[in-house]
């Protein structure tokens, strides 16, 4: 392909204070389709632990810029083929998905939505927040979406159905070998590790896992059980919680401190994990739980089957579509629910525990791999 012939992308995409699955979406399309060009224009993000009149000034004025850039883009010939990623906050929808859309429709431009979360599934079709969704996809020439249930979601707010297709996650992460997934299983001597890991806020639910390790550590287990608890504290729309970041702080530390003085159970906050440090804690870990509330297609889960583990986690969003039976534990967000198909994971053989981290993988490899996502992208695109 001649980079000299190539139309450039231009990427539109919040830029979050905290990691999100949609931050991580569009880095990855920029990585495993190295041979396009791309314009990035990140969207600002309003910080809530700055003052309010300070960082309502700060905010207006990255957005002004934001809008500037827009509209020197209308200008441009040819106008580059658009990407956005939309957010769905009202903000989101208000100051970067209506201004777009109206860019696309005057420039005529080949435009790409791309929805990531699953709020817009809960929308009444007649509400703001629907109507301004439905007019940005039915100006692009494509909405991809997570899963079934998101078309169906999606073709209910009145979008043109032959615009929306399914374009499944990947994950950065390196998957583990093969030989690993059983090295690490089958070793007896190791303790067992569980983690959590995503953002500390109670919609992902880190205190239900917590709460969980808290119960087991007053147990007694034939194998010492490590646990890693990874994520940071934020303040966010999504955060349903009334306490401080202060007050939550302290509840954990509580926590960590009776779960460590159990004779079997261990427990490690980590805080915020990337990279290396990330891979390498999924890749020693044997489980990974995420009872959350609310999802579309979790790439924490594309990362537990890419690093063989076991997945103990809710069925919200799409995630049952993700994972076989036979590849996971399905809960209900709740500790009790949580807790007994913990303890069914710690029940099991080795061999057991290694089956269905092997259809984990397997599923990986056949629906989530870089290559699938890579070629998908690239016929979208290119």
């Amino acid at each position: 392909m001649n980079p000299n012939t190539i139309s450039p992308i231009l990427l539109i995409y919040a830029a979050p204070l905290y990691p999100t699955g949609q931050r991580q979406a569009t880095a990855l399309i920029e990585k495993l389709v190295p041979e396009q060009q791309f314009i990035h224009l990140p969207v600002p993000a309003f910080n809530r632990d700055h003052g309010a009149v300070r960082e309502i000034l700060n905010y207006l004025v990255k957005l002004h810029s934001f809008w500037k850039r827009l509209y020197q883009i209308r200008r441009t010939s040819p106008v580059p083929t658009i990407y956005i990623n939309q957010g769905q906050s009202m903000n989101a929808l208000l100051f970067t998905g209506l201004p777009v859309a109206q860019l696309v429709r005057q420039t005529r431009a080949k435009a790409i939505l791309s929805l990531h979360g699953h709020w817009f599934a809960s929308w009444n079709a007649r509400s703001l927040k629907a109507r301004l969704l439905r007019f940005l996809a039915n100006q692009c020439r494509y909405c991809t979406v997570l899963g079934p249930h998101q078309v169906e979601a999606l073709v209910a707010l009145g979008v043109d159905k032959h615009r929306v297709c399914i374009f499944n996650n990947t994950c950065e992460l390196t998957p583990i070998a093969c030989g690993e997934i059983e090295q690490k299983h089958l070793v007896d001597t190791t303790p067992i590790r569980i983690i959590f890991l995503s953002n500390l806020i109670e919609s992902k639910g880190y205190r239900i896992f917590v709460d969980c390790i808290e119960q087991i550590s007053t147990q007694s287990h034939t194998r010492p059980i490590e646990c890693y608890l990874c994520g940071d504290f934020l303040d966010t729309q999504y955060s349903k919680s009334v306490d401080s970041r202060e007050d939550q702080a302290a509840w954990l530390e509580s926590k960590l401190r009776t779960i460590n003085k159990s004779e079997f159970v261990s427990i490690k906050w980590f805080g915020l994990v990337e990279g290396d440090q990330k891979e390498t804690l999924l890749h020693r870990a044997h489980v990974l739980v995420f009872p959350s509330l609310i999802e579309a297609q979790p790439i924490t889960l594309i990362e537990a089957m890419a690093s063989g583990c076991v997945i103990v986690t809710s069925r919200v969003g799409e995630i049952a579509e993700m994972l076989p039976e036979n590849a996971a534990f399905f809960v209900e967000p709740s500790t009790e629910s949580v807790s007994t198909a913990l303890s069914a994971v710690l029940s099991m053989q080795s061999s057991q525990r290694l089956e269905m981290a092997t259809h984990a993988y397997g599923r990986f490899q056949e629906k989530y791999s870089n290559l699938i996502y890579a070629d998908k992208w690239k016929k979208l695109i290119c």
